[in-house]
């Protein structure tokens, strides 16, 4: 015989089965406790030998219970923490469960390594294996840095709190790649501290990616709950706000890398100046909608346009008119500065129509 339970007696965070088995007859029905149904549930999901005023977080219980002549009868269970294992922590939350979220973003930031690996076993890039492996780690540590600084504007452009959770795993991708990144240049030395030390000090992009590289570990380093909880969530949020300037160090790393050929850095420093520039603006309007969206876009496009120009123009022997002839006419790729409009004309358009859909709630798509 199975009885439906009608009233939900469970505390905060418990579950109540939905359903359970009735006493057999001839069985001796144990009349509830005395005191007010809360005082009872209090009391049984209290354990055994604890104080009352007792300190620390909220224990977790499993609920279940039976029926009695004068009602339903809870009974709890301590069930302890759900625990997960460091290994699985990269694809699982914080409740031990899959995060499909977190898988999805181990597999993208998995998919350039293994790229790079498949590359040099086969020996297609012959003997070019350290300074293609060099370039690639260093260009992918930087593109994985900056979509760790997107997650934010694209949680409050698209309204969705989930890609939260792929934030954490990008963080530590991005130092992941930067320190290969440094063990390849090291290794293609020898290993030589005392060569390597001197061209740190020597060379000024060097100087920028060996900041850049301390400031992603130290942030790696406190990436977990337990460095939350030891240094409390404000003092956490500050050291984790130095990201910002991991991202400008990184950016000018680059660009002082390959000075000739500026093309690629460009356009990263103009994705890197659109998303401090929202920050900006939501900082001061705290609302950013669609026409600050597509005024963002344009003013960040122009002055990368401008920049590129100007290095061309100031670093270079290229004539300049010729970088602006092919932001005119189009002839030959597409320059940085059509890339950085494209992409914001692209997020606005998509949060405008995620905007529209009749499940979203007012203010809360294109809004900060």
């Amino acid at each position: 015989m199975r009885i439906i339970i009608l009233r939900d007696m469970r505390l905060p965070g418990t579950k109540v089965a939905r359903t359970i088995k009735a006493a057999p007859p001839g069985v001796k029905r144990r009349r509830r406790r005395p005191g007010t149904p809360r005082k009872a549930q209090e009391r049984l999901a209290r354990p055994k030998n604890a104080s009352r005023k007792a300190s620390g977080p909220p224990r977790r219980f499993r609920a279940g219970g039976r029926i009695t002549e004068i009602g339903f009868e809870p009974r709890l269970r301590y069930a302890g923490r759900p625990t997960r294992s460091h290994a699985m922590a990269i694809v699982t939350g914080r409740s031990g469960r899959w995060s499909p979220e977190r898988i999805v973003a181990t597999a993208l930031v998995s998919a350039p390594a293994l790229w790079l690996t498949w590359r040099a076993t086969t020996d297609e890039v012959g003997g070019r294996v350290f300074v293609e492996a060099i370039r690639h780690t260093g260009d992918w540590a930087i593109y994985i840095l900056l979509a760790t600084l997107a997650v934010s504007p694209a949680r409050r452009i698209f309204a969705t709190g989930r890609l939260v959770a792929m934030r954490r795993t990008f963080g530590i991708a991005a130092f992941a790649y930067a320190l290969w990144h440094a063990w390849l240049y090291v290794a293609a030395f020898g290993y030589d501290a005392g060569f390597i030390i001197r061209e740190i000090l020597a060379q000024l992009y060097l100087t920028v990616g060996t900041l850049a590289l301390a400031i992603l570990t130290v942030l790696a380093l406190t990436s977990s709950d337990r460095a939350i909880m030891a240094l409390g969530s404000a003092r956490w949020n500050r050291l984790h706000s130095l990201i910002y300037a991991a991202g400008v160090l990184a950016v000018l790393h680059y660009l002082l890398r390959s000075p000739l050929n500026v093309s690629q850095p460009i356009m990263m420093a103009g994705y890197l100046a659109w998303l401090l520039g929202y920050r900006v603006l939501r900082a001061i309007l705290n609302e950013v909608g669609r026409w600050q969206l597509l005024g963002l876009s344009a003013g960040v496009a122009a002055l990368t346009a401008i920049a590129e120009v100007s290095w061309y123009a100031l670093r270079t022997d290229i004539d300049p008119r010729r970088i602006v002839s092919a932001y005119i006419t189009f002839d030959g790729p597409v320059m940085a500065g059509w890339w950085i409009l494209g992409a914001g004309l692209l997020v606005t358009l998509a949060g405008w129509r995620r905007a529209l859909r009749p499940h979203a709630s007012e203010g809360t798509t294109l809004s900060a």
